[in-house]
């Protein structure tokens, strides 16, 4: 059985256009034996009915979904958006394809448009007993209310189906019935309504359809009565990216992948007024145009390390993305330094935060923190990661080094555990906070974990290189001492709980979800902190002044002698009045936590802090008049609560 000889088309609301009668026209020219049909809402299925009703009268588009809809599984055969321009006969499509109505045939939609849906539902295509209706209406049944108004009875639901019902669908590509953006649709669609030849209308584009014409031009009306040539998307008021060239790294099915941030990312710049290509990873240069920026998936891959060198090298900016920190696959971290510990805000944890970062790590974390307020008993958690993941590209241990190294250095009395990846069993044991519950402190290389070991109360000990060590709210670890620092965690060695909230409030503050994504602000906002950064890098040094004449010597005076070093009660004396230098060995700030938490302690109460790590058997400079010792560290400590 083929696909019925009916063309659908629907149209609710004002009366039917003079656009549109043209365009349905041309599809009775092209296709003389095909039957034209234009419903209004007489043709809604009682099926919908309720679902129908319950749509505000604003709800046209949500509407005209469900009477195509209706209409196809009615009777089957084809169904067009109005704003569609037939270029090649409905016969050209049924061959190309090989269709014959069993599997239900839908396009992709154009990249700028379906970031998050990139299946379209303008046109339809299948024969009237479609085994594939109670999939869609089983969809459409559970579907929530709040998601009936927007796109749930047509892109988000068909972009649904298709990953969960891949053999009931065929999919064409965008470009032979999307082949022109919105803002050059509509002067295309004059030149073939004005008789000029589709081989000359589209002779810039055929590259998206192999030389060959396409079969369909889309108009980008969205039911409008008036003719309106569109911008791809409402531009963003807060940008200044206008006409700037943006590359995207990513492959096909990333871009297909509503859950990657590839199609929000393009949204975003488009909203920004930039001009977007995308491109799948490969060799530099990978663009036609010479993109200013360019936005990538880690940066520090293999697929893509060798292409984002060069083109950092040549002096574009590098947008590279991750998943983010809570709730990570809804929610992408963009930096133009790098990911996670490389990123360029990871080297500043004093400065303000967001007004919503409460309620930003709330939204992403609602349970509330645990306190650090007493000391933890229970086994020492070892948390694994994957061999040659990215993110331990600098670290002094491998991630099969982490369980043989705590074993062997664990402190009696301590049972070791350990809690391998998810993607090497690591789920097959519980979930983290099962595994956390029961810890006294866990021990990681640079997990993402150890944010939700902190989040959840429990002290994290890593080798690094990781936020939570740079923020300085977990212990360091070193290959050569690490039984003295399982010892030092053992005795309750543990960070402030404010420090720790502090830190993943700032952590939900960098990253965001696909919607704040496409929206552009965000973009705009990294891309102008990656230009100021350059700026600053590109400074020019200041002109060396002349120098003055000479002038005779005069006699040398005696220098006066340094003061010797105080410490003790005379340092906190003078430290209450001219603020806190601390001059330490670095092998003392590492080993005794004292050091980063009295420092954290003393940032936190906006207390002027500096620290000089120098080596104690070469002396201390004899220009700084105050040091702080282990006699000192103690009184320190102890005047701020700091255990």
């Amino acid at each position: 059985m083929s696909i019925p000889k009916i063309l659908h088309f629907v149209w609710i609301g004002p009366p039917l256009p003079e656009w549109a009668e043209r365009n349905i026209a041309e599809f009775r020219r092209l296709n003389p034996k095909h039957e034209i049909r234009i419903h209004g809402e007489d043709v809604l299925h009682k099926k919908y009915r309720a679902i129908y009703d319950a749509l505000p009268e604003s709800g046209l588009a949500q509407k005209s979904d469900l009477l195509r809809l209706s209409a196809m599984q009615r009777s089957g055969g084809w169904y067009f958006d109005c704003d569609f321009w037939p270029v090649r006969p409905i016969g050209d499509v049924e061959r190309a394809y090989g269709l014959d109505g069993s599997r239900m045939f839908l396009t992709e939609q154009r990249w700028v448009l379906g970031a998050y849906h990139p299946i379209a539902n303008g046109i339809l295509a299948c024969k009237r007993r479609w085994k594939g209706w109670r999939a869609v209406n089983g969809a459409i049944d559970n579907l929530p209310a709040k998601k009936r108004l927007g796109t749930g009875f047509g892109p988000s639901l068909f972009t649904g189906l298709l990953h969960q019902h891949r053999t009931l669908f065929d999919v064409g590509r965008f470009g032979w019935f999307y082949p022109a953006g919105r803002e050059h649709a509509l002067s295309r669609y004059d030149r073939l309504a004005g008789g000029e030849s589709p081989s000359s209308v589209f002779a810039d584009l055929r590259h998206q359809t192999a030389g060959q014409l396409p079969f369909a031009l889309h108009m980008w009306q969205g039911g409008e009565s008036e003719l309106t040539e569109k911008r791809t998307i409402a531009k963003c008021p807060c940008s200044d990216l206008t006409g700037v060239n943006v590359g995207v790294v990513a492959t096909r099915r990333q871009m297909k992948d509503q859950t990657q941030p590839f199609g929000a990312v393009v949204e975003g710049f488009e909203r920004l007024g930039c001009q977007v290509q995308v491109s799948p990873p490969g060799e530099w240069p990978l663009f036609s145009h010479d993109p200013q920026v360019v936005a990538c998936w880690n940066g520090r891959l293999k697929l893509y390390a060798d292409a984002v060198g060069k083109a950092r090298r040549e002096g574009r900016i590098v947008l590279a993305m991750e998943h983010g920190f809570f709730d990570r696959r809804a929610h992408t971290q963009i930096d133009h330094k790098g990911i996670l510990h490389w990123a360029s805000w990871t080297n500043d944890w004093t400065g303000p935060l967001d007004r919503d970062a409460g309620a930003r790590l709330q939204s992403v974390w609602p349970e509330p923190l645990a306190p650090f307020n007493k000391r933890r008993k229970g086994y020492i958690l070892a948390i694994g990661q994957v061999a040659g993941d990215s993110q331990l590209a600098d670290s002094s241990i491998g991630a099969n080094d982490l369980i043989g190294l705590v074993e062997s250095a664990a402190p009696s009395g301590f049972e070791v555990r350990h809690r391998p990846h998810p993607n090497l069993g690591g789920k097959s044991g519980g979930t983290l906070a099962e595994a956390v519950g029961g810890a006294a402190f866990v021990v990681t290389i640079n997990s993402n974990a150890g944010n939700e070991c902190l989040a959840m109360g429990c002290p994290v000990l890593a080798f690094g290189p990781a936020t939570y060590l740079k923020a300085g709210v977990a212990r360091p670890a070193h290959r050569d001492s690490i039984r003295h620092d399982l010892i030092a965690m053992a005795n309750g060695c543990r960070p402030s709980t404010r420090s720790v909230r502090r830190y993943l409030e700032r952590l939900a503050c960098r990253q965001w979800s696909l919607d704040e994504i496409a929206e552009g602000t965000i973009l705009a906002r990294l891309v102008s902190d990656a230009m100021s950064d350059i700026k600053r890098k590109q400074k020019p040094k200041a002109e060396p002044k002349a120098e003055p004449k000479a002038e005779p010597k005069a006699e040398p005076k005696a220098e006066p002698k340094a003061e010797p070093a105080r410490s003790g009660t005379k340092l906190l004396a003078e430290s209450k009045r001219r603020g806190y230098r601390i001059i330490v060995s670095s092998r003392q700030y590492r080993r005794d936590p004292r050091w980063r938490m009295v420092v954290q302690t003393l940032k936190d109460k906006g207390k002027p802090v500096s620290i000089l790590s120098c080596d104690v058997r070469g002396g201390f400079p004899a220009h700084l008049n105050c040091k702080v010792d282990k006699t000192t560290i103690g009184a320190l400590a102890a005047e701020l609560g700091v255990a």
